[in-house]
């Protein structure tokens, strides 16, 4: 039990909302559905979000995500290349801020909506490349990329570019559902699972995304760099939304079984 005035008001104003979500006109009125409260609610019965979690993330929440991946038959380390995050927008500036560096930053066109904002605040210059043009020889080069915004031949086309130069890429698949039958992450794409960092959301799943809580997952050399930044700043996530996401997940995938 919380010590400190703070500490209780918290507290009790968070058992309130769980058991009465208050309407959220923000996220269109949509609220987390019954079963995730109630798994949030046993968590804190249990005395699991006392204290800070697992620096990268629950591991349920970790092996759920690499298991996801390696339904796509992309390899991850559950321990070393998955991290649980405070949301998108602290997924890409880490990302961003720590991979980018010493690199020249490319962001194909179309491009993520934030990607000025974001590159702006880690203090990164970006070139945008276009993909109806002839791509350059680079080197060093870091490509930032958001697969919804992009046709499966241009994917292809940059996944090829990213292989033949050695391109570190950012997969910025946060604004799709990972988690559905179907999708086909950037990485998937011959010679781009070692090179690739993927960022993700938990869209799809029933009133996560007012919880702020993402992930990135990729290969040990590029997730741990990021990983380090994150906890730098955070430490970890808020074990509530984690615990919130993985019952949120479990849903997603036994709907889906």
């Amino acid at each position: 039990m919380p010590t400190t005035p703070l500490g209780r008001a918290v507290a009790k104003r968070a058992q309130h909302w769980l058991t009465t979500p208050p309407s959220d006109p923000i996220y269109t009125g949509s609220s987390t559905s019954t079963a995730v409260r109630v798994a949030v609610q046993q968590a804190m019965a249990d005395h699991l979000c006392d204290h800070y979690t697992r620096r990268p993330g629950i591991a349920p929440l970790c092996k759920a995500i690499a298991a996801q991946m390696q339904a796509h038959g992309l390899e991850v380390d559950a321990d070393n290349g998955v991290v649980v995050t405070g949301g998108v927008d602290e997924t890409r500036y880490v990302a961003l801020h720590a991979l980018a560096p010493g690199k020249t930053v490319y962001v194909a066109q179309p491009g993520p909506n934030y990607a000025e904002t974001v590159l702006a605040l880690a203090g990164i210059k970006a070139q945008t490349l276009d993909i109806n043009a002839e791509l350059p020889a680079v080197d060093n080069a870091l490509l930032l990329v958001d697969p919804a915004q992009l046709s499966a031949d241009a994917q292809s086309q940059l996944a090829e570019w990213a292989v033949a130069h050695n391109v570190t890429v950012v997969a910025d698949e946060s604004d799709l559902s990972f988690f559905e039958k179907g999708h086909r992450p950037f990485a998937q794409h011959p010679g781009c699972a070692e090179r690739t960092l993927t960022l993700g959301s938990f869209k799809g799943a029933d009133g996560i995304g007012h919880w702020q809580v993402a992930w990135f997952a990729g290969p040990k050399k590029l997730a741990v760099p990021v990983r380090d930044l994150k906890q730098a700043m955070t430490i970890s996530s808020p074990a509530p939304a984690q615990y919130a996401a993985l019952a949120a997940v479990k849903q997603m995938q036994e709907a889906g079984a």
